[in-house]
């Protein structure tokens, strides 16, 4: 016979039991409408199109405009910088809300760095050989990494800058073998850049522009053309362009490209050493130049003026640093047949490329630039950081380096009695020529010091980023 008493007792007991459970399932489904639920900030930067807010501990960001994405009224400037905050919109706002309203978002993988958030930016040298321009993509890609942003270096497998490259904290080195032909390179180009989410592309080799230019509109970000010379080609189908010199950017005005779109960024050194301690000369005192072996660089002009401190009997000893490659061949041999020429085989040397410059540097006394043509020079920035006198041609570069400044004794390009004149100077006043070398290494501790043009780097990036 069935105990009603007990059976009316369990059936009590699991309604309570059921009670139970359904009141913890109403708080916890609660919990995570909470969750779902937060206060939503929205931060209006000075860049109209760029605008951020904040869920929770995440960050996201628009590519639209606000005008075009959300209608809100309450933006107010805040008074303790250029930034807009909402002071209005504290309640909680769910998900879903935002989503409607920011129709293109997506998380950004860093935390915000004083009033803008930390760039991705792809920084891409594909050359095989060293020399100046390799060594700007270096430094661009320290500069932006000091700056705070994250940076992706892209560089051909084969090239020298690959051999060299030191990875460094916030850089990521990716290796490609480039081949303007090989549309199979895309594929692995594109997942690596959609792995990275960039905001932005450097390049500074003019063969990879097209094949990044393609990719850039899939990520729907802008390229900038880094211009190591006033060459136009194909620089401006870029969005904007960094140009190492004024002079530069007049002649790309000159061209047509936007002024507004062109940005002067010099060639940088990140060498923070002391001044060097004053020292004589050497007996005999050592003059150098160091570079590639190009109709360009003027060494003939060098063993000229060399040649003519001979004539007068001004004791030198003349060191020219670099190797060969297959294209120079021709002019190395240029050049090793007028110092036979000239009868200066046992006053000049050959000494081959330098892995270390401080070997050259140290080697020396007083550094030639007799370049006929030259972009920039990082060279001179070289010599004088280590407090060498410096005598320049002025060729387009050194010239706007030396135009406010007597930080170096100047001659006109290709002529190499004016030269022979300036050394000549150098030689006979060492206490000129140190106090020349002192202002050398003034000048780019104030101008061309990776940290000061970093802070001119980061701005320009944001600018075209931002679309100013």
């Amino acid at each position: 016979m069935v105990d009603l008493y007990q059976l009316h007792d369990q059936q009590r007991k699991h309604h309570q039991t059921k009670q139970r459970f359904s009141a913890q399932r109403q708080k916890e489904t609660e919990n995570n409408q909470r969750e779902n639920e937060c206060r939503v900030e929205i931060v209006m930067n000075e860049r109209p199109h760029l605008f951020h807010y904040e869920i929770g501990q995440q960050h996201k960001k628009s590519e639209q405009t606000a005008e075009q994405q959300i209608r809100f009224e309450f933006f107010q400037p805040d008074e303790h910088s250029s930034i807009l905050r909402s002071h209005i919109l504290t309640k909680p706002v769910g998900l879903q809300a935002i989503s409607y309203c920011f129709r293109r978002i997506w998380l950004i993988h860093w935390p915000k760095t004083g009033k803008d958030e930390r760039m991705r930016i792809v920084n891409v040298m594909i050359s095989k050989v060293l020399g100046g321009v390799e060594q700007a993509f270096d430094d661009y890609g320290r500069a932006l990494a000091l700056a705070g942003h994250e940076v992706l270096a892209v560089m051909d497998a084969r090239g020298k800058t690959a051999e060299r490259f030191k990875t460094a904290e916030h850089i990521t080195p990716y290796f490609i073998r480039f081949n303007r032909w090989n549309v199979f390179l895309l594929i692995p180009l594109y997942f690596r850049l959609k792995k990275f989410a960039p905001d932005l592309i450097i390049l500074h080799s003019k063969k990879a522009i097209d094949l990044f230019n393609f990719l850039a509109k899939l990520f729907k970000i802008k390229t900038v053309a880094v211009a190591h010379n006033p060459k136009l080609k194909k620089i401006d189908k870029c969005n904007a362009v960094f140009s190492i010199t004024q002079y530069q950017k007049d002649i790309f005005v000159q061209k047509g490209l936007n002024s507004d779109n062109i940005f002067v960024i010099p060639n940088m050194i990140d060498d923070n050493r002391p001044l060097a301690a004053e020292k004589p000369f050497a007996h005999p005192p050592v003059i150098g130049v160091i570079g590639r072996f190009d109709p360009m660089k003027g060494f003939p002009d060098f063993v000229k003026a060399l040649g003519e401190l001979k004539r007068e009997n001004i004791p030198f000893k003349g060191v020219i640093g670099g190797a060969p490659t297959g294209k120079d061949r021709k002019e190395y041999d240029t050049i090793v047949s007028l110092i036979q020429e000239l009868n200066l085989q046992n006053d000049i040397e050959m000494a081959g490329w330098f892995s270390n410059k401080d070997d050259f540097y140290n080697l020396i006394d007083i550094f030639v630039l007799s370049s006929n043509y030259e972009p920039f020079g990082i060279v001179l920035l070289e010599a004088m950081v280590r407090t060498k006198p410096v005598v320049s041609s002025l060729a387009e570069g050194p010239r706007e380096i030396f135009a406010d400044n007597t930080a170096a004794y100047t001659f006109p390009v290709g002529n190499w009695k004016a030269l022979a004149d300036c050394l000549k100077s150098a030689l006979s006043d060492e206490h000129s020529a140190r106090q020349k070398a002192v202002e050398g290494y003034n000048l780019v501790q104030n101008r061309y010091l990776l940290a000061s043009v970093a802070q001119k780097l980061d701005i320009a990036v944001r600018n075209v980023a931002a679309g100013k």
